[in-house]
Parts: structure tokens; sequence; C-alpha cells
């Protein structure tokens, strides 16, 4: 039985760094937990790093990552969300699961919100140099961009907005 759970362990670990080697996409997203992907983005840790270790240690995403150090326990609160915060969450959602190192081989979309690289470097946070794997820049970008009138530049605003 234990060889059976090592080499059940080892597949999805295989699995897993198989799909990162093949870039990573919104539907390779869907079996895992978003708070998950959540813990990865606050953390600054690649998400197929993650999910290595937490099959390896049979530990949550969260607890590992404070466990080693690599998140920290929030200090205060978070700011409170309005509706323009609940349309970029689903945007985000739609468009790379809430993953903020989705990468589109095809198009070159990348980020959390899947900016295209001339679109993203039309905003203010393109213009500074921020990076758009960036979740806080890449929120603040979209915020932006909404306050623009430019929401239809995201084929998924109608499951949204």
């Amino acid at each position: 039985m234990a060889r059976f759970v090592a080499g059940a362990v080892f597949g999805l670990v295989v699995g897993v760094v198989a799909a990162a080697a093949a870039g990573l996409h919104a539907e390779d997203l869907d079996g895992v937990h978003a708070d998950t992907i959540s813990a990865a983005n606050e953390a600054g840790v690649d998400l197929v790093d993650l999910l290595g270790a937490i099959a390896t240690t049979g530990l949550p995403a969260r607890p590992y990552l404070l466990m080693t150090g690599e998140l920290s326990r929030p200090s205060a609160p978070p700011p409170p969300r309005d509706a323009l915060d609940t349309l970029v969450d689903c945007l985000a959602w739609h468009e790379s699961r809430g993953f903020a190192g989705a990468y589109n081989r095809r198009s070159g979309a990348s980020g959390l919100l899947q900016f295209l690289p001339s679109t993203f470097a039309q905003t203010p946070q393109g213009k500074a140099g921020l990076s758009v794997f960036d979740p806080t820049a890449a929120r603040a970008a979209a915020k932006w961009m909404i306050g623009q009138g430019r929401l239809y530049e995201w084929v998924t605003w109608r499951s949204c907005a």
C-alpha cells in the first residue's frame, strides 16, 4: 500500500512538473484549489514548486508557507472591497484562474489579467516599468483601464459585468 501511495505522489509531482514545462494555462489550473494559487501569489513562490511541496508534506499550502517562513501572518485586516474589486476578481478568475504567473504562448498575454504586452505598456503601471506578473500592478492597471471605459477589451467581461 505504501508503495502505491508513493507511486501516486510521484506521479502527481511528475504530472505537475510536466504541466509546468508545457506552460500552465487556465484550464490546467482547474483542479488546483483557489487558496493554493492565492497563497503562491502572496508568497511569490512558483506554483509548481508549491504543489510539489504540499504533495510531499501533506500540508495545506498556507500552513506550509507559514511554517517555512515564505508567507507571513497578516498584520492588518485587508482594505474594504467594492464592486470594482469584485469585477477585477471575476476577470482574473476567468482570465488566469487567479494565477499571477499565467502566460499564453499563442498570444503572449500574461499575468493575472492576461494583458497583452502592448496593452499593459499603455497603463500607468506599465509606463512605470512594473511587471505584468505583479498581481498588485495588474489589478491596478485593470482598475485604471475599466475607469477609462476599456472593460470591453477583456473577452470575458460579459461573464463578470
